[in-house]
Parts: structure tokens; C-alpha cells; sequence
């Protein structure tokens, strides 16, 4: 990216999205950003510069932090954030208020030690939500049980994992959602909330992946359709 932006060539992309020219009578639009110690900051879409070869900070990230996600809402969903040591939070957009460009925004969950953020993705009723962990585990679970708190919080418990087990993937929406996989040694492969056995938040998963000893599960990329969010509200 560095050869057809000013971004430099030891950034990485974590996230892209497009913006209408003319965005400044399309209502209440935001950009929401989440780091992995669960920092999360919501940004008027309208305070974002126009086509420019300059680049501009969206977040201020803290040293030791890095931004992971990148969701664009209307100022009023419920967010879900899931960490890699299987505890989960849901709590209401209104609880972030709109800050600056140059703002690094506020705690979403309360972290333990060695503790970090996974999994952040906008909830609704009739939702569904997969895990899986870095074995290959995977299991789905109703929105419904994830109870809505307030922001900042230690959150439920979404999975008991066991000895170095980490939840790696978090995927929220309908049953046709998807998203990719990526492992330390296989080939990438496409993992669909329906691929993933239904359980409740206390029960453990089945095996999806069947992975050698020496690879496991280190990434996932959310195939996000926000094809519907530039509409007037």
C-alpha cells in the first residue's frame, strides 16, 4: 500500500471503507474504532477529510495498543466485544459519546492480565454469534444470551476455555455471515455461522478445523456487508 498511498511501508491495512463525496446530508454517521486493549471511539463520519493524498490520524492509538476493527454504525446499535480469554461484553453504542480525530476513546471491557480484545462486532436481536479458538473449536451462540451491560465492565463468560486455549475468531450476525480463517501453516480457509455446532455460552464447542500439531488458528478477516449504510436515514 505504501507504493499507492502516503501510508508508510512498515503500516499495515487493518480496515477500509468508502465515503460518499457529498456526506454531510446523510444524517447521523459514525465510525467506530476498536483497539485490542479495548479501547473503542466513535467519530462523526462528517469529520473525516475529503479525497486527499495527506494522510490524517483516525484514532490516537496508546503505546503497546494497536487498532483491530473498524465498524461504521448509525450512533444506536448495541456493540459486542469478545477477548481472547473467552469473556464477552455487550453494551449500548450511547455509551460512547462522539470524540475527535485526535481522541483515543474509552474502556469497552475490563481486561485481565495478559487479557485482549478478539472480537468486536455490532449486535441485534435474532443474531447469532460464532467462536472459534486457536484449536479449531467452534461453537454458536443465540444473541439472546449475551445480556446487554454497561460499557466498561468484566462481561459474561462466553467460553471456559481450557489450559493455553485462546478464542481467536468472533463472528456476529445472520447464519449466511462469513468470514476467513487464517492459520499458521494451512491454506485460509471461509468459516459461515451455520459451519459452527449451536450452543450455549457454558457449553463447550465440536471441532471445525482438523489441524496438525504444529499449526493452529491466528486470524480472521470479517467479510463485513455494510452495503445499506450510506442509505439517508
Amino acid at each position: 500500500m505504501h507504493k499507492l498511498s502516503p501510508l508508510r511501508e512498515d503500516e499495515i491495512v487493518q480496515a477500509a471503507f468508502a465515503i460518499p463525496i457529498e456526506k454531510n446530508d446523510l444524517g447521523e454517521r459514525y465510525v467506530l474504532t476498536i483497539t485490542r486493549q479495548g479501547m473503542v471511539k466513535k467519530s462523526l463520519v462528517t469529520e473525516l477529510p475529503g479525497a486527499s493524498a495527506n494522510r490524517f490520524t483516525l484514532v490516537k492509538v496508546n503505546e503497546g495498543d494497536e487498532l483491530f476493527r473498524v465498524l461504521l454504525t448509525d450512533g444506536k446499535k448495541e456493540v459486542l466485544l469478545t477477548t481472547a480469554k473467552g469473556m464477552s461484553i455487550r453494551f449500548s453504542e450511547t455509551d460512547v459519546r462522539p470524540m475527535g480525530l485526535l481522541a483515543a476513546g474509552v474502556n469497552g471491557i475490563k481486561l485481565k492480565e495478559g487479557d485482549y480484545v478478539v472480537g468486536a462486532s455490532l449486535i441485534e436481536a435474532g443474531n447469532e454469534v460464532g467462536l472459534v479458538t486457536n484449536q479449531g473449536w467452534a461453537k454458536r451462540i443465540k444473541a439472546e444470551e449475551f445480556p446487554q451491560q454497561g460499557r466498561y465492565g468484566q462481561g459474561v463468560i462466553s467460553w471456559k476455555l481450557k489450559g493455553e486455549d485462546s478464542i481467536v475468531v468472533q463472528l456476529c450476525g445472520k447464519l449466511t455471515d462469513r468470514g476467513v480463517c487464517h492459520f499458521r501453516k494451512s491454506a485460509s480457509k471461509v468459516f459461515t455461522l451455520t459451519n459452527a455446532v449451536e450452543r450455549t455460552r457454558q457449553a463447550n464447542g465440536q471441532i471445525l478445523f482438523k489441524l496438525k500439531p504444529d499449526d493452529e488458528l491466528i486470524g480472521f478477516t470479517c467479510l463485513d456487508d455494510f452495503s445499506s449504510y450510506w442509505e439517508k436515514a
